[in-house]
C-alpha cells in the first residue's frame, strides 16, 4: 500500500468491490460472521420454508470464507513462532529463552491447528460443490508439544520482565481459547 491513510482506505475499498473482501481484512471477517449469521437465520426455517438455493449459496461462502480465515490466522501464528525462535534482545530477562520456548510452542500448535482447519473447511467446500451435503466432520486435534525442560506451567519469576510476562499472558489465553474449542466442540481431546 502506499503508506497514505486515505490512499490505503481507498485503494482497499476498490479491491474489496472487485475482487471481494482481502482474507485478513476487517471487512472479510465481517463478511464471514454476516454469512454465518444469515445461514444460521436459513437454518433456523422449518424445513419445507427454506430457501435451498440461499443455503447453500451461504454453506458455500461460509466454507470458503472460513478455509482463507484460517489460513490467514494459521500464517500470523507461523511468523509468531519463527519470531520466539530468534535469539531473545540482549536486554531482556533471565526468564527469557524459557518464555519464548513457550510460546513459540504455542503458537506451533495453533498454527498446526489452523492449517489443518483451513483444509478441513477446504474439504468440505469441495464436497459441497460436487453436489454433497455438508459433511460432519471433525475439528483438528490441537496437540501442544513443550521442548524437552519446558515445562506446561511457568511459574511467576522475579526474573521475567513486564514484557515477556504479558507475552506468556497473551498467547497463553490463546492456548486456553483453543482448548475451550476443544472442550465445547467435543469432537476430540486436547494432547499436551
Amino acid at each position: 500500500m502506499s503508506g497514505h491513510p486515505r490512499a490505503d482506505s481507498w485503494l482497499l475499498k476498490i479491491v474489496n468491490w472487485l475482487f471481494g473482501p482481502v482474507p485478513g481484512s476487517q471487512a472479510h471477517v465481517d463478511l464471514f460472521f454476516d454469512t454465518v449469521r444469515l445461514r444460521n437465520e436459513e437454518l433456523r426455517k422449518p424445513e419445507g420454508q427454506r430457501d435451498e438455493a440461499r443455503l447453500l449459496q451461504l454453506t458455500k461462502q461460509k466454507l470458503r470464507l472460513e478455509a482463507e480465515r484460517h489460513q490467514v490466522i494459521h500464517r500470523q501464528f507461523q511468523a509468531a513462532q519463527l519470531n520466539f525462535l530468534k535469539p531473545p534482545p540482549r536486554e531482556c530477562c533471565t526468564d527469557c529463552v524459557g518464555v519464548r520456548q513457550r510460546l513459540a510452542a504455542v503458537c506451533r500448535a495453533c498454527a498446526a491447528w489452523y492449517e489443518a482447519a483451513s483444509l478441513r473447511a477446504s474439504q468440505q467446500l469441495q464436497m459441497v460443490e460436487e453436489g454433497d451435503s455438508e459433511p460432519a466432520m471433525p475439528l483438528p486435534l490441537f496437540e501442544l508439544q513443550l521442548p524437552e525442560g519446558v515445562p506446561e506451567e511457568l511459574p511467576p519469576s522475579l526474573d521475567r520482565c513486564s514484557s515477556c510476562q504479558n507475552l506468556l499472558d497473551h498467547y497463553l489465553a490463546k492456548e486456553q481459547e483453543m482448548r475451550r474449542v476443544m472442550a465445547v466442540s467435543g469432537d476430540n481431546p486436547v494432547k499436551a
